[in-house]
């Protein structure tokens, strides 16, 4: 089995290197929270780290398999944040390779979706061209799973077979913002959904990406989801 996933920050796993740099200084001397910053500062091994929890890797582990994955820092438009204009691309590629290359089976690609105001389509032609995607990597028999972190395409594609719906206490959410809202206002009785929630107070650390503990519940989301329907 052979899987792939895209997407921004949030499937990079950016902010999941904090607890190893914790580990090794007592204090965080001005250390920054932007990416273009921060990468020249983390090791290889904060970075190996960083992939450990991130839920593509978990899903692999889980699995017994190996997997790719789009870098998803922006780094495809120089100093830009990534967009699913991105994602899409790579996507596009992906299926390509498949077209060309058949000693690389994709079994089934994760795109998550990003802030859609990154793009260049509107939310109608995004969805549209996400919903054209399905359709070429059905052609090209490979699943396509997506799931959210903004409502704004959440809301127009929930009800499609390609949608993973977050799972957390018995409980369906369309899209992590869907999730959060939920637990809104912030009062520090709820899960840490970002990096923020449970080391803001403590350590000062404003990085708004998501935690391990929201990786493991997008692992476990997807992971029903490709049982559900007989992948694994």
């Amino acid at each position: 089995m052979l899987f792939a996933s895209t997407g921004c920050s949030f499937t990079f796993g950016q902010g999941l290197y904090w607890d190893r740099i914790l580990e090794r200084y007592s204090k965080l001397r001005n250390w920054p929270y932007e990416w273009s910053k921060i990468r020249t500062m983390l090791t290889v091994e904060d970075l190996k780290y960083m992939k450990s929890f991130t839920y593509s890797y978990l899903l692999s582990k889980t699995l017994d398999c190996e997997y790719i994955t789009n870098p998803g820092d922006g780094m495809w438009e120089y100093n830009l944040p990534p967009s699913n204009f991105e994602s899409y691309k790579v996507i596009d590629v992906w299926i390509e390779n498949q077209q060309k290359n058949t000693d690389v089976k994709l079994d089934f690609i994760i795109l998550q979706l990003t802030a859609p105001e990154r793009d260049k389509y509107s939310i109608e032609e995004s969805v549209q061209r996400i919903i054209q995607l399905n359709i070429n990597c059905e052609k090209n028999d490979i699943k396509l799973f997506v799931w959210s972190w903004r409502r704004e395409l959440a809301d127009k594609l929930d009800t499609k077979d390609f949608w993973i719906k977050l799972l957390y206490n018995d409980r369906e959410y369309n899209s992590l913002e869907d999730w959060q809202a939920t637990f809104e206002p912030h009062t520090g009785e709820y899960p840490p959904l970002y990096i923020y929630d449970e080391k803001f107070n403590e350590f000062g650390i404003d990085d708004r990406h998501p935690t391990k503990f929201t990786n493991q519940v997008v692992h476990d989301s997807i992971l029903k989801k490709i049982k559900d329907i007989g992948i694994v």
